[in-house]
């Protein structure tokens, strides 16, 4: 399971890390979290708007007298760095019979500007054992292939086939971690490496990847998942700005949203991005309850509120955007951005 990084302000929350031994090919399941900041995935109309866009990619099986509704894998597949996959940076994701072998469905990533999600894998289900369906129960096995050409094998561990119907939220991290520490081995040399070569290498220490080398509040491997640098202070995942902005009139139609223009004024936020992640925003108005909550936004230019937006992997150096926050019931709040 991927650590959870919490970017507050100038300081990040990280919980320690995973020490017992992971499967050979390290795959990382998401629990959903306490506040989903999934976009318009976040209702079941959502999550089935998501599926029936995948199901171009899947193969066909032939009927069976006991076919019922497919069992679908839905949530983002990574990297070792924690860069999401898309349809300009592929992956494909095939389940196959735990038994026998044979292939039940297939799918390919895809990409959504408002959700963190990029893959669903819809396997068909029959309530009899019949070609090209799985009855519920049974082991499958789930492997990836990158856009590198590697094959990955057994990404989500003890895969099963679940109900009719039935939806599994599980995020996919590939990355191989033989010492069992739950850092991916490339990247943890690839880290090592940066550190002895740079200014805070000591020769009677251990390079620790959960350490803050840089004191900017965020340790090693968070700010490798965020895509910063883990040893420049001034490279780190931070609100930039935030400013009370004025609507002039809020009966005039905005670039916004129709929401917007019924406040005379909103709460716009700006912070860096790095291409292949998602972002959300969360608010609390209690530091000390740190009973966050996950707010509806506006991105600049866009016309409709979302809870999540996601980085493509082709834009490279991304401008950090503006978002517009929809007002809460709160008189006084605290902002932060979450790398989902």
């Amino acid at each position: 399971m991927k650590p959870k990084t919490t970017i507050i302000g100038d300081f990040c929350d990280v919980p320690p890390l995973r020490r017992s031994a992971p499967p050979r090919h390290c795959a990382a399941e998401s629990p959903r979290p306490v506040i989903a900041a999934l976009c318009a995935a976040s209702s079941l109309r959502g999550i089935a708007a998501l599926v029936i866009a995948a199901a171009a990619a899947l193969p066909a099986a032939a009927a069976s007298p006991g076919a019922v509704t497919p069992y679908t894998f839905l949530g983002r597949v990574m990297d070792s760095n924690h860069a999401g996959f898309d349809t300009n940076r592929v992956c494909t994701l095939a389940a196959c019979d735990g038994e026998s072998g044979e292939l039940l469905a297939q799918t390919r990533t895809f990409y959504y500007p408002s959700s963190r999600r990029n893959y669903a894998l819809r396997v068909p289900v029959s309530t009899a054992k019949a070609a090209g369906y799985a009855v519920q129960g049974e082991p499958l096995a789930i492997a990836a292939t990158d856009d590198l050409g590697k094959v990955w094998e057994g990404v989500i561990p003890g895969a099963l086939c679940g109900e009719a119907a039935g939806i599994r939220e599980v995020d996919i991290v590939l990355g191989e971690d033989k010492d069992g520490n739950g850092v991916d081995d490339t990247l943890e040399n690839q880290l090592r490496i940066r550190w002895e070569t740079g200014p805070y290498w000591k020769e009677d220490e251990a390079f620790d990847p959960a350490r803050d080398y840089d004191g900017d509040g965020v340790g090693t491997l968070d700010e490798a998942y965020a895509g910063t640098n883990p040893f420049d202070p001034d490279d780190v995942l931070r609100i930039t700005s935030m400013n009370v902005e004025d609507v002039p009139d809020p009966t005039l139609v905005t670039p916004h949203s129709s929401l917007v223009t019924r406040h005379a004024s909103l709460v716009s936020l700006s912070f860096p991005v790095v291409s292949g992640r998602a972002y959300c925003v969360e608010t609390v108005s209690d530091l000390a309850s740190n009973d966050w909550t996950g707010v509806s936004f506006v991105p600049e230019g866009a016309a409709d509120p979302v809870t999540t937006i996601a980085i493509p992997s082709s834009m490279r150096s991304p401008a950090p955007p503006v978002v517009y926050l929809l007002p809460t019931t709160n008189s006084a709040a605290f902002f932060r951005i979450r790398l989902e």
